[in-house]
């Protein structure tokens, strides 16, 4: 059941947006929850802050600093969960060019007069998404929190994951995500797909390209040269024999 919150200055805008998903879901099998329906950015922000996982935030854009406040919350929302939507409901077309320059990843925007077959169809979309993200296995991502925000990460975008200090920078073939967390609890998460080539680094063992036994070196997808350690030696061999890769014997 995906929680929404409701977000506007005007009381009329945010009467508008719940009568437009209690018709929604008389013609629809998505399930949801209305987390909070204010008009205070505060209690708003609070709201993100205690939600448990994804959600959807409407936010109403009217008149003022409106579109400002609107963004921030997009922005507070995807701070706390990336995969969560944020769908703009405007009240005033001359605040979109504003909320289009500030906006990040918008489901979508209802624009006046609203009406509700283009609120349907957005729905929709937010929920077929919500319903795929929800129902791939658990095992494919891997959960992991930092502060108040929780990332989620596509097992197999990982390239390797290095420990330092008492942070990890996992990296994936895009980026490189920080979070303060133990090289052995994730190791523990991510299970046999990954090899701890040395006691600062676990690898993708699908990302392995080459491994060279006198450098102690191997060779990661795109180039990337990381230690093997002395202690990891038999067991990487012992792994490469196993999956029938070359260089092992």
């Amino acid at each position: 059941m995906l929680p929404i919150l409701i977000y506007a200055g005007s009381p009329q805008t945010r009467s508008g947006i719940l009568e437009f998903l209690h018709n929604y879901a008389k013609t629809s099998n998505d399930r949801f929850t209305i987390l909070n329906n204010t008009d205070s950015a505060d209690q708003a922000a609070r709201s993100i802050r205690g939600a448990p996982g994804i959600l959807l935030l409407i936010a109403g854009v009217g008149g003022g600093p409106a579109a400002q406040t609107a963004t921030g919350l997009e922005r507070d929302a995807t701070a706390q969960n990336r995969d969560s939507y944020t769908v703009y409901w405007m009240d005033r077309l001359d605040q979109l060019p504003a909320v289009a320059a500030a906006c990040l990843h918008p489901a979508g925007f209802v624009l006046p007069p609203p009406d509700q077959q283009q609120f349907d169809w957005i729905m929709a979309r937010v929920f077929a998404d919500y319903a795929a993200l929800t129902q791939a296995p658990a095992e494919n991502f891997l959960m992991l929190h930092n502060g108040g925000a929780v990332h989620r990460i596509p097992v197999s975008s990982v390239s390797y994951i290095e420990a330092l200090d008492k942070k990890l920078n996992i990296w994936t073939g895009q980026q490189c995500l920080t979070v303060y967390e133990k090289l052995a609890h994730v190791q523990e998460l991510l299970g046999a797909a990954f090899f701890r080539c040395h006691r600062s680094y676990l690898i993708n063992f699908a990302w392995l390209e080459s491994v060279d036994f006198s450098a102690m070196e191997l060779t990661l997808r795109g180039g990337v040269r990381l230690p093997l350690s002395r202690s990891g030696k038999a067991p990487l061999k012992e792994r490469m024999k196993k999956e029938g890769l070359p260089g092992a014997g």
